[in-house]
């Protein structure tokens, strides 16, 4: 009963933290039940419920330390992705692909794919505590370039750049155009009626 305690304990705090633990607790409750039925069984059949009980106890515990490694490993894809997305917005869009500081966070995003990379084969391999560590890897330098990211957009300003006002404006004249031209229309319309 204590290691079932436990166990819930463990998945509660994994589920808190956003793990899949939806075949993790299918297998608790299967131990629950079968200890629930050891409690009122004549002593041979209680052995085999406890026996149940146990196997799908430990059966959890794997799935869990799967699932959770599973979520490392997608935060850390997560944020590669993100970092790609910044990285794309200073090469295309800002032309900066050149620019130490751009170059800086590429080297950074490479590690972290390196780390990423290593998590995955862990992964595949059901070496999960390497695959965790991998991943925290990968996510603390993934996050280290966002947070360079973040702080070269600010240093650049997104705001209202000439470039990016132009269009606006030019959509702004064009409809004050438009409008001009209708009223003109119209009055010419009324004074030819009237003329």
């Amino acid at each position: 009963q204590q290691k079932l305690r436990d166990l819930k304990a463990d998945i509660d705090k994994k589920a808190a933290d956003g793990v899949d633990v939806s075949a993790v607790q299918a297998k608790c409750d299967a131990a629950s039940k079968a200890l629930t039925s050891a409690a009122s069984a004549s002593p041979s059949k209680a052995a085999e419920h406890i026996a149940t009980a146990t196997k799908s106890m430990d059966e959890a515990k794997a799935l869990l330390d799967k699932a959770w490694t599973e979520k490392e490993v997608a935060d850390t894809g997560a944020a590669i992705e993100s970092l790609d997305g910044n990285i794309n917005y200073f090469v295309e869009n800002r032309s900066m692909g050149g620019d130490p500081r751009v170059v800086s966070i590429v080297t950074k995003r490479e590690s972290a794919v390196q780390f990423y990379s290593q998590a995955k084969d862990g992964l595949n391999a059901k070496n999960y505590p390497l695959a965790r560590s991998k991943a925290d890897e990968g996510l603390k330098k993934a996050n280290e370039a966002l947070r360079d990211a973040e702080a070269l957009r600010d240093e650049i300003g997104e705001g209202f750049s000439l470039g990016s006002l132009l269009p606006i404006v030019g959509i702004g004249v064009v409809i004050i155009l438009v409008i001009v031209g209708v009223v003109i229309y119209r009055k010419r319309t009324r004074w030819d009626e009237l003329g």
